[in-house]
């Protein structure tokens, strides 16, 4: 693998997702409910790096699947999450975390961070309930 800095995005919302760092070869792993959600890489405009995205509104909250994302430790992360999120389980103690950012809500998060080095910017819009986010 040649990037050194990656971006997760979900662009229609997620939920009941866990999320968690790793050695691994790849960029990222994932593992999801049936039917399962289709995942493009492509480049990331301005730098190089490579953004794995989740389009659609296949995570619903109300809906009993889910999925596991292993993303690589090696990799500089940043990981959005448009149009909501719920039942997110985030620990990215493993990795490199540039930011994280939620838009239009976020409910039952648990988010647990790396310790930073320098300024990491954490974004929770559009209100926020059960979010806890902590850092070692």
């Amino acid at each position: 693998m040649t990037t050194s800095r990656g971006r997760l995005e979900f662009t229609r919302g997620a939920a009941r997702l866990t999320i968690r760092g790793a050695r691994i070869q790849e960029l990222f792993q994932a593992r999801f409910d049936r039917p399962a959600p289709s995942v493009s890489v492509g480049r990331w405009r301005g730098d190089g790096a490579l953004p794995a995205v989740l389009p659609g509104g296949w995570l619903r909250p109300w809906v009993r699947r889910g999925g596991q994302m292993t993303l690589n430790q090696d990799v500089a992360w940043t990981i959005r999450v448009r149009r909501g999120v719920a039942h997110l389980d985030a620990d990215l103690r493993d990795l490199r975390v540039e930011s994280v950012e939620t838009s239009h809500g976020a409910s039952r998060v648990e988010l647990r961070l790396p310790r930073p080095s320098g300024v990491v910017p954490v974004r929770i819009a559009g209100g926020a309930a059960h979010v806890q986010v902590t850092t070692e």
